[in-house]
């Protein structure tokens, strides 16, 4: 039996021409970000201590527990649309290591990702502290009756405090220009993020990221914790319009997280975690 071709594939599954555009759509949209992001909007990069190394993997410096997640999201409600995330944290003396596994997409078109991470704290001056971190990617793309392929980038990540209050980061990805064979290049990206804390259950962030192929995307953000088991957020970003709202709750070492996020076009991604710390 004869192979389809990508555009008879494309004819038969018209959905396929959304996932093939989400790029255009959505340049800055997180798919694979911790939902705990997603409810601020998508910025975190200079979250220290975000236990997944998603948007930075210099956040697992500061990790001090072992922590195992899972995440689930449906974009704009579609079930074609679904991504999946494993994520694992492990702190060691020399570094803090960090493990996730994701899955994009249905039956006709399957996207996964495999990432490492390894972060490591510095300490200058009395009180400052710089965390480094690095990250190995492997992506593969597969759509049955047509082909399949992968590519492996590194990148890097860096977090310092600016004053007892206020964090800087930076995240760089792709920096070898990983590409499938076909010439498709993966998302090359560089994001820079403030985070600052006035009060101890008060923290805003603002990140800007700039992908090589699209305008520079702000997000914002805040997060407030009335109690210390419930943390609420909210934030914005651009390139294109959305907007988000989540909620977080902790009981010991277990957690859980939930975000809705709005597109100015396509609607509502729910997204939803689970996390246990040992």
């Amino acid at each position: 039996m004869k192979s389809k071709t990508l555009c008879e594939t494309f004819f038969q599954t018209p959905v396929l021409w959304l996932l093939f555009l989400l790029p255009a759509v959505l340049p800055a949209q997180p798919l694979t970000a911790p939902v705990r992001s997603l409810g601020i909007g998508g910025a975190g990069v200079a979250l220290v201590g975000e236990a997944s190394g998603l948007l930075n993997p210099a956040a697992l410096g500061e990790s001090t527990i072992r922590q195992i997640s899972f995440s689930a999201a449906q974009g704009f409600g579609m079930a074609e649309l679904r991504h999946g995330l494993l994520t694992a944290s492990l702190p060691m003396k020399a570094m803090s290591l960090g493990l996730n596994v994701g899955s994009f997409g249905f039956e006709a078109f399957r996207e996964t990702q495999f990432r490492l991470h390894a972060a490591r704290g510095f300490g200058f001056g009395s009180k400052r502290k710089f965390y480094l971190g690095a990250t190995v990617q492997y992506q593969m793309l597969n759509i049955p009756n047509y082909g399949n392929g992968g590519a492996a980038s590194v990148g890097i990540g860096g977090l310092t405090s600016l004053t007892d209050r206020t964090m800087l980061g930076f995240r760089m990805s792709n920096l070898n220009k990983a590409a499938y064979a076909n010439g498709e290049e993966l998302p090359r990206n560089l994001s820079v993020g403030l985070a600052y804390k006035p009060l101890p259950d008060v923290r805003f962030l603002l990140d800007a990221e700039k992908d090589v192929r699209f305008p520079v995307s702000v997000r914002g953000g805040f997060e407030y914790s009335p109690v210390k088991s419930l943390t609420l957020r909210s934030g914005f970003s651009t390139a294109p319009v959305r907007y988000a709202a989540g909620v977080g709750f902790k009981a010991g070492r277990l957690g859980a997280d939930a975000a809705f996020e709005r597109h100015e076009t396509l609607g509502w991604t729910p997204s939803v975690a689970f996390s246990v710390g040992f």
